[in-house]
């Protein structure tokens, strides 16, 4: 499945099923070379592919050749997926039995697991597609955290707030950096900083899926002649939908998440199914359109 990263429609959809390919870990890089196959024949160019951090399709996009203009298509990996190890990996860098307090967990970092995954977040944004910036800034973080702030970004609070300080433990002890300092160094944000410079998401594709559940319930098992049709009348709902107009929008907050987003969330437009009657009109032209049709079936009296 591809979408457009501006209007965010289905651009192209490539099923594979088992006849095609047996194994199920293999479908998603089968379906991508399908897909790609169509994009070079319909001359169509991808700038960019932003998907989940798969290995194989990894490799995939960087193998692939340049087009005829010399451009080349480059590869993104998603953000959130990026950063979702952070938190539970740093944990054990924060906590953990008293023997190894100062060998492979430290105490002043006990207050650092969020606000360290969110520094990787504006890393990402503010590299400006420099993997060796962002690795640069990434590096900078226990500096930060040691109340030293002569390489944070110019926009960060600890520039821009005469009356910022510091509101986590600063670091004092040297075991401590040198454990935050090898801890990123392994993150696969920081291994792989290239696949992040663009700070790319995967937000609507995850959107789509819960829109196909409508018509594709996973809990059935469909044929194959079932299974694309229903997927078309899920890809026509979505392209009709897809960014609709808000109404309002409400926010909440909780004590115990208080790094929740305030933006709140949003109330759409009611949903609208034009695309049903353009099928409807495109069905009875068609029949129209044909002769010396059979006659329709009649009841027995």
């Amino acid at each position: 499945m591809a979408l457009g990263q501006t209007n965010h429609h289905v651009l192209a959809y490539q099923p594979v099923t088992k006849a095609e390919e047996r194994s199920s870990q293999k479908h998603e890089k089968y379906g991508t070379e399908k897909m790609y196959r169509q994009f070079d024949q319909q001359g169509i160019k991808i700038l960019d592919h932003a998907h989940d951090s798969n290995s194989s399709i990894n490799r995939m996009i960087k193998d692939r050749p340049a087009y005829d203009d010399g451009t080349k298509t480059t590869n993104s990996n998603d953000s959130w997926h990026g950063n979702k190890p952070i938190t539970p990996n740093f944990k054990k860098i924060s906590s953990g039995p008293k023997k190894y307090h100062g060998k492979t967990w430290h105490n002043q970092l006990q207050d650092k697991g969020a606000a360290v995954k969110t520094h990787f977040y504006y890393s990402m944004k503010r590299c400006e597609g420099e993997a060796d910036d962002m690795r640069k800034s990434l590096l900078y973080i226990p500096e930060h955290y040691q109340n030293r702030h002569a390489n944070c970004h110019k926009e960060s609070r600890c520039w821009t707030d005469n009356n910022y300080r510091p509101s986590r433990i600063i670091l004092k002890d040297p075991v401590a950096v040198e454990i935050l300092e090898k801890f990123i160094k392994e993150q696969r944000v920081y291994k792989n900083a290239e696949d992040y410079v663009l700070c790319k998401d995967t937000l609507y594709v995850e959107s789509f899926n819960n829109c196909c559940l409508q018509y594709v319930d996973k809990r059935i098992v469909f044929g194959d002649r079932s299974y694309l049709t229903r997927m078309g009348l899920a890809i026509l709902d979505w392209n009709e939908n897809v960014d609709r107009e808000e109404t309002s929008r409400y926010g909440r907050r909780t004590v115990a998440n208080q790094r929740q987003q305030v933006g709140g969330k949003r109330n759409l437009k009611e949903k609208t199914y034009q695309f049903v009657s353009k099928i409807r009109k495109s069905f009875l032209a068609t029949v129209q359109s044909r002769e010396n049709l059979p006659d329709a079936p009649r009841r027995n009296p």
